[in-house]
């Protein structure tokens, strides 16, 4: 995740400069929109792949913001139930039935 922390920080300083204020506004969006679909797909794979991992919860707390209802359902159901039983986790299912029950 600090590569992306990171790639954003790069980002804010390349589009502070006064070289790039004409063009500033379009280009940052684009590469900011570019960097956050990567960051998605990255988070999104992380959690898939390591469902069991005691660092989810972590992971889906810092990211949770990005990722609509419907992926975020998805994302819970394929976690170990293990991983769905810590409290964190449960907090966030709660989070996600709320907003199910919003959309319907």
């Amino acid at each position: 995740m600090d590569a992306f922390y990171y790639k954003e920080r790069e980002l804010f300083l390349k589009y502070k400069s006064p070289q790039t204020a004409s063009k500033r506004t379009s280009i940052f969006n684009v590469d900011l929109e570019n960097l956050q679909a990567e960051k998605i797909a990255f988070v999104k794979q992380f959690i898939e792949t390591n469902y069991d991992s005691e660092f989810i919860p972590f992971v889906l707390k810092e990211n949770y913001h990005s990722f609509s209802p419907e992926s975020l359902r998805k994302l819970h159901d394929t976690l170990s139930k293990n991983i769905q039983k810590l409290p964190s986790v449960k907090l966030l299912n709660e989070r996600i039935l709320k907003q199910e029950k919003q959309d319907l």
